[in-house]
């Protein structure tokens, strides 16, 4: 079984909340086992997952009132915590002296107010407590410097395209968005950008991003296309599919991949872009931005953690 540098711990109900979580851990480049994943068929549970946490680099537990209403995630910290590999974070309002016993004096970090910012400072504390533990340094240093209100330093044309290597004969494939994405088409994102009203008074009925958009992202000077198909949920969430052109002729033609994200009453739109196994191995996209007054148009920006740019969408 592969060795795994992060265990998400976990309650069914906070699954959503994991997700996103799983998808940002994912987009630093750490190896993540998510029990839905992680777990081939005709496997026992149990044993997968008393493997995996035992082995893992490090247990990312994190808690809620629902979380500890059942026994696995008190178990699976508690390994965590014997082994020192512990690193908790609690997902709602629950205090810290309201913890069971067993972990009443462990230091544990609030995300109850994290939806996928990069500048949220529970999550950066997160990130580097992790980096400690898996042996990243440039997570457990580099983290708290990005999140400065210094300038972003220029990035070259080889880091960019850095994140890419070959899957297979012992190698494998991750590629940055400058990668993945879609066709390349000549547009005028930055002059539409400036054309819609964005106000954090959207109104609700603007909120629902279901049906079909075409989107248009940028990166280093380069402007590609997608397609989206979104469905809505309950509560603001959403799902749906993306479809993309494989421009480096890497993936066969075409890209798919799933979203799965939520917008909230303000008109802050968050979602995740994942792409299916079995194809070569690509972060997920972490998409944040806002939707204009007039629910036609979706503007912000993307990022895998090594690339990042500006993106903007309309409904068709």
């Amino acid at each position: 079984m592969a060795t795994y540098d992060v265990f998400v711990s976990y309650a069914r109900t906070d699954a959503a909340r994991a997700r996103m979580i799983r998808d940002r851990l994912a987009a630093l480049g750490l190896a993540v086992f998510f029990d839905t994943e992680g777990i081939d068929t005709g496997e026992e549970f149990p044993v997968i997952i008393d493997r995996a946490v035992k082995g893992a680099k490090c247990v990312l537990g994190l808690w809620s009132r629902n979380a500890f209403a059942g026994r696995w995630v008190r178990i699976e910290s508690r390994i965590g915590l014997d082994q020192n590999k512990l690193v908790p974070a609690l997902l709602d309002t629950m205090r810290p002296q309201d913890l069971p016993a067993e972990f009443y004096n462990v230091n544990v970090v609030s995300l109850a107010d994290f939806h996928g910012q990069e500048n949220h400072e529970g999550w950066t504390r997160i990130v580097r407590a992790i980096g400690k533990r898996v042996g990243r340094s440039d997570l457990a240093g580099a983290m708290h410097e990005e999140q400065t209100d210094a300038p972003p330093r220029p990035r070259t044309a080889s880091k960019q395209l850095n994140p890419l290597y070959m899957a297979g004969a012992g190698l494998a494939l991750i590629v940055g968005v400058a990668i993945i994405q879609t066709l390349n088409a000549p547009s005028a994102m930055p002059n539409r950008l400036n054309a819609p009203v964005f106000t954090a008074e959207a109104a609700a009925e603007t909120t629902d991003v279901s049906g079909r958009w075409s989107g248009v992202y940028s990166e280093a000077g380069r402007e590609t296309r997608f397609e989206l198909d979104l469905q809505r949920g309950a509560d603001g969430a959403f799902t749906g599919s993306v479809s993309e052109q494989d421009i480096y002729g890497i993936g066969g033609g075409r890209f798919s991949a799933e979203v799965s994200g939520e917008v909230s009453a303000n008109g802050v739109v968050r979602f995740t872009k994942t792409y299916p196994a079995g194809g070569p191995v690509m972060r997920p996209v972490i998409y944040q931005g806002r939707i204009s007054n007039d629910g036609r148009v979706i503007a912000g920006s993307w990022d895998t953690g090594a690339l990042h740019g500006p993106f903007q969408m309309e409904r068709l």
